[in-house]
């Protein structure tokens, strides 16, 4: 198992997870907590499973934290 690859892939689901729960509730924080704390319980479980230390946990998160800033700074550019 490439564990670079499995990092980039459940960046990738969390990234896609994140995006879902938040278009699900219309962008509102509040509404998403539940959704969110649903959402992260899950990938821990996974991550512990796979026996991932907290910096791949780490890795994982700034991934895709990465990757939704990028999309959110190709959507600005697009709209100037």
């Amino acid at each position: 198992m490439n564990k670079d690859k499995v990092i980039e892939i459940l960046g990738d689901v969390t990234w896609f997870m994140g995006v879902l729960i938040l278009q699900a509730h219309r962008y509102d924080d509040i509404k998403t907590k539940d959704d969110s704390i649903l959402a992260a319980n899950m990938m821990h479980n996974l991550c512990s499973e796979l026996e991932f230390t907290k910096d791949d946990i780490t890795a994982i998160t700034t991934f895709a934290n990465n990757k939704l800033n990028n999309v959110i700074n190709m959507s600005i550019d697009e709209e100037e």
